[in-house]
This record gives structure tokens, C-alpha cells and sequence, in this order.
């Protein structure tokens, strides 16, 4: 909420839409989804069945799924909800969909040469190395990456004179800010 708050003041958007109750709405829709059980193959995701990297037949999750697409269309929106897309699209495609859609928009894979499958599985690992905990999760790295991205994209990314090296590090970092986090604070 501290950082949605945040960039409301830094953007000056969104602040007549989001309300204590909406935050609290969506923690709830998030503790209903926590115990979910994660797919036992977490990479099988084409056919039921493990794709090669190197294979003709790659065809990436996130462009084959129209729920996928169609929930991702509105990820500029302040009131995008990763916690309602994670739902319509399942949790486990959730953080790689948002973190490939991301990369995309600012065309990292071009101008920094990633090739998408590699990128793909790559995510997915990370997805992994996040805890199932309440907070500190997968979610929260894709909801943070797309705020940090909103600001790169609302102007910091010109007042900055940002190239892609410090747009990729700074989606990156967001991304990652929280792998393995033990949902523990220092105390």
C-alpha cells in the first residue's frame, strides 16, 4: 500500500481510484490463493510435455494463451491487479508472463540480444526461488516490477537518460528483489 502510495505522489495518477478497502479486497484474494498447490512440473507447460530449447516447435505460453494476452493488455494500468491476473491465468504463469510482457514493451530482447527461450526458462527458475509465503513472493516481485516499469515509462527513463543496460537492471532488479526472501524481517 506504502508503495502504491508512493507512486500516486510520483506520478500524480490513480489516487481517486484506490481506497484502504481495495487493498484489503485484494490481501484477502491473495491469503485464498496462497495455499494453492504448485504444479508438480513447473516447465512442462506446452502439450503437457517438456520442450527443448532449442526446438523449432518453441511456442512461448504467454502468446499461445488468449487469457494470458488479454490479461496482460491492461499491464500499463495503474489498476492492473497482478493478484486478479494470477488468478485468471494460474500463479505459476503469473511471474514469467508479467516478466516477458515486460521485457518486450521496452524491447530488451532486441536491443540486448536475450534470446526469448532461454529468458523463458530463466524466469521460471526465479519463479521458483520464490517462497510461498504471504507477502515476500512471486506476486509481489511481478507487482514491483510493473511499478518500477510504470516510472521508467511516466518519464524517468528520459529525465534519467537511461540506456538498456540500466532499463534491463532496473526491471531485473525488481523482478529479483525478493528471491528466496524467508518472510522473516531483521528482527
Amino acid at each position: 500500500y506504502e508503495m502504491r502510495q508512493w507512486a500516486v505522489a510520483f506520478t500524480g495518477r490513480g489516487t481517486e481510484k484506490r481506497s484502504q478497502e481495495d487493498y484489503d479486497r485484494a490481501r484477502e484474494r491473495f491469503e485464498s490463493t496462497k495455499n494453492t498447490p504448485k504444479p508438480e512440473v513447473r516447465v512442462t507447460l506446452w502439450d503437457q510435455r517438456e520442450f527443448n530449447t532449442d526446438s523449432e516447435e518453441f511456442i512461448p505460453f504467454f502468446q499461445a494463451s488468449p487469457k494470458i494476452t488479454n490479461g496482460l493488455q491492461e499491464i500499463m494500468d495503474p489498476e492492473f491487479d497482478v493478484i486478479e491476473f494470477a488468478g485468471k491465468v494460474g500463479r505459476h504463469l503469473a511471474f514469467p508472463s508479467v516478466a516477458i510482457k515486460l521485457f518486450d514493451l521496452n524491447s530488451l530482447f532486441e536491443s540486448m540480444n536475450i534470446p526469448l527461450k532461454k529468458f523463458s526458462l530463466f524466469v521460471m527458475r526465479i519463479r521458483d526461488g520464490y517462497n510461498a509465503i504471504a507477502y515476500h513472493n512471486e506476486l509481489h516481485g511481478a507487482d514491483v516490477a510493473i511499478t518500477m516499469n510504470r516510472f521508467l515509462m511516466s518519464g524517468l527513463k528520459d529525465v534519467g537518460q537511461m540506456n538498456e543496460l540500466e532499463v534491463f537492471s532496473s526491471i531485473f532488479a525488481a523482478l529479483v528483489h525478493d528471491y528466496n526472501h524467508p518472510g522473516f524481517n531483521s528482527n
